[in-house]
């Protein structure tokens, strides 16, 4: 008994430190507040299983986020989830391109996905599945990733590259067209932004690093054709009948109904009409689907209050690091939508943007000042 009760102590200690430490959050405590109102009323007005799914999807990941120490407390903490945070990306990384060469889904895809190995598409339809199920789960947050490796200072130019390198070959692997993409895409933006503005290199290293990079792009094309890998790229180009197309018609849905029909939500019947009167079987986009679900109010409100709750955990950062990442997250997760199938990407941009403050001694130098 007296075990038990320890054991029952130790618990509500625990909890109670957790609570603690989310009330000390002041940012990620309004926003959660206006979150759970939203999905609130939304469960009045809706009872069908979407609008509980909704709410725990917007609020997990602000949730389990601000139970962890506030930057620049917590030291220790953020040293260790640094370490978990490159830990999972090199995982991530090294389960995708075995999965490709052995043409093995280690975890398949729970909802019967059939986007692995066809036969029909041959190797070069093949998508690895990685630790978060679909592709397009997975190339957000590596994505992402790659973007705040490109803007660290912390590491040498020759791990930065190698660390991206190893994510672009991963998206390869995943066969998400939209990051292949939009990881070259800010590639391209960062360094362009560093031939011009970077001082410290001489104009002859600048060129030398150019030529490097060159050579390097070409490198990992010919090895995408040689090895098919990015096939869907390849192949059906960036945009084509089947999966593009249906991202492009979702918007559509403007063209049968007024904007009056989304500010605030429609029921589970409602939206499958909706969904079936514009021509649409699924929606492929994460805005579209929180508009439909939540409204397009509600869904404006919460955005102000993440925005806010980001750009707090953002201070310190150079405005293009901000730029770069900020962008990489919402171009490729516009791209699809994932964001509206699961809160872990969102979770780890969140962790990503403490890790790097941490990293990089941002919350160092905020302490000091």
């Amino acid at each position: 008994m007296r075990e038990l009760y320890l054991t029952d102590h130790k618990i509500g200690l625990g909890w109670r430190k957790i609570g603690k430490q989310v009330r000390k959050n002041k940012r990620f405590l309004w926003l959660m507040v206006v979150i759970i109102l939203a999905c609130f009323v939304k469960s009045r007005l809706d009872n069908g299983p979407g609008s509980r799914d909704i709410a725990v999807k917007l609020l997990c990941a602000p949730l389990i986020f601000s139970c962890f120490p506030i930057i620049p407390k917590g030291k220790l903490f953020w040293r260790k989830a640094t370490r978990v945070l490159f830990g999972f990306y090199i995982i991530e990384c090294g389960l995708a391109i075995f999965e490709r060469v052995t043409l093995i889904n280690i975890f398949p895809w729970i909802e019967g996905d059939d986007s692995s190995f066809n036969m029909d598409t041959g190797i070069a339809g093949f998508r690895s599945f990685a630790l978060l199920g679909h592709p397009l789960m997975n190339a957000l947050p590596v994505c992402t990733m790659m973007a705040f490796i490109l803007c660290s200072q912390s590491l040498s130019w020759k791990k930065k590259m190698s660390l991206w390198v190893l994510g672009y070959i991963t998206l390869l692997c995943f066969n998400t067209r939209g990051s292949i993409v939009g990881a070259a895409l800010i590639l391209g933006l960062y360094v362009l932004k560093e031939y011009f503005t970077d001082k410290k290199l001489s104009f002859a290293k600048k060129n030398l690093a150019l030529i490097g990079l060159i050579a390097g792009t070409s490198a990992l094309v010919f090895i995408a054709i040689h090895f098919q890998l990015g096939g869907r790229l390849l192949e059906m180009g960036l945009f084509d009948q089947e999966s593009a197309q249906v991202r492009v018609n979702t918007w559509d849905i403007f063209n049968y109904f007024d904007m009056g029909a989304f500010l605030w939500g429609m029921d589970q019947n409602t939206r499958t009409m909706v969904i079936y009167q514009s021509g649409l079987w699924t929606t492929e986009n994460f805005w579209i689907d929180y508009m439909l679900i939540i409204g397009l109010v509600p869904l404006a409100i919460i955005l102000v209050f993440y925005i806010i709750s980001i750009k707090d955990l953002y201070k310190g950062y150079k405005k293009f690091d901000v730029l770069i990442t900020v962008a990489s997250f919402i171009l490729i997760a516009s791209t699809n939508n994932s964001l509206s199938a699961t809160w872990i990407p969102l979770f780890l941009y969140l962790m990503m943007i403490s890790c790097f403050s941490f990293k990089e001694g941002i919350s160092d130098n905020l302490e000091k000042h």
